[in-house]
């Protein structure tokens, strides 16, 4: 977010409605070149101050989303530390566990599920954000420009949601948590183990049939 214009106008948003602010952004980083940004997200302070950002991990597939992110950090806040996302890197388990390794209380994820992907397309992500907060066992926020905007309990379970193709707006009341749930803690390394454990069944399987062959030829 390299506009003065645009920055100051946000940061009056902040300071008149005295909130904290979440927004996505392109940071523009390299003018000569349009291909060179960071998908980011902001955190303003009622006072306007930048506390903290993230940039998108996880890039959309076939579409100039820009330059991947590699840090996951929490944000610390007057008012917890907060795991901020960014839309498709919900989609994975990864960014999601990663910000409650490192402390956060709740996930605020601005989003975009835009109305040509379809029906189908968004409940699909909609489920996805479920997931990640049933896993992680935190609240989930999500602002979405079409798709709808909802927040999800700690369970999965979605708490509130409304219509996002006109403006709108969603009051909710969330809570902060600190237990770490087994999954974040070592439930994410199961599939890693079952898949090791199938390339090791198949090798066996392979060499046993392979020695059966030859012993089959011999006699």
């Amino acid at each position: 977010m390299r506009n003065a214009a645009t920055w100051r106008k946000l940061q009056a948003v902040a300071r008149e409605n005295h909130t904290w602010l979440i927004f996505g952004g392109k940071d523009q980083y390299d003018r000569s070149d349009p291909d060179r940004f960071r998908n980011t997200a902001y955190v303003i302070a009622p006072d306007g101050r930048l506390i903290g950002q993230h940039v998108k991990v996880h890039t959309v597939h076939f579409i100039n989303d820009g330059v991947r992110g590699t840090t996951v950090k929490a944000i610390p806040t007057d008012i917890g530390r907060l795991g901020v996302g960014i839309c498709f890197d919900m989609d994975y388990p990864d960014v999601a566990r990663r910000l409650v390794e490192d402390g956060a209380e709740a996930f605020f994820v601005p989003n975009m599920d835009p109305l040509e992907s379809g029906p189908v397309q968004r409940e699909q992500h909609r489920a996805l954000f479920a997931m990640r907060a049933a896993e992680c066992g935190r609240w989930l926020a999500r602002a979405d420009v079409a798709g709808g905007t909802s927040v999800y309990a700690p369970t999965g379970e979605e708490a509130a949601k409304v219509s996002t193709t006109e403006p709108n707006h969603l009051d909710a009341e969330i809570g902060r948590l600190r237990r770490v749930t087994p999954y974040v803690r070592f439930g994410w390394v199961l599939p890693r183990l079952c898949v090791a454990l199938t390339v090791v069944l198949i090798a066996a399987a392979l060499i046993a049939e392979f020695r059966r062959s030859r012993y089959a030829r011999s006699a």
